[in-house]
């Protein structure tokens, strides 16, 4: 009922460390990240064709900006610990 009042579906999922957003959010932006490494695009970019192209919101950038690089780190980190470190 909470999840549906904030106007989000509720989802049964496993518990498993990262649940589902998380286990799917640390590959867009690490893939993100390698693309910029590459000199694929730049940072604007690569949320530009995301957004446009890829019909997501925000691209990895944006979302990692809004969302703190200190959390993200934590985020990634736990979750890479809870799979013993597999990459």
């Amino acid at each position: 009922a909470t999840a549906e009042a904030w106007g989000k579906v509720p989802v049964h999922a496993t518990s498993t460390p990262g649940f589902i957003v998380n286990r799917v959010a640390r590959p867009f932006y690490a893939e993100g990240l390698r693309l910029l490494e590459e000199r694929a695009a730049d940072a604007a970019t690569i949320d530009a064709v995301m957004r446009e192209a890829g019909g997501f919101r925000m691209g990895p950038f944006e979302l990692m900006d809004l969302i703190g690089h200190d959390v993200n780190f934590a985020v990634t980190s736990s979750v890479f610990q809870a799979y013993f470190c597999d990459p």
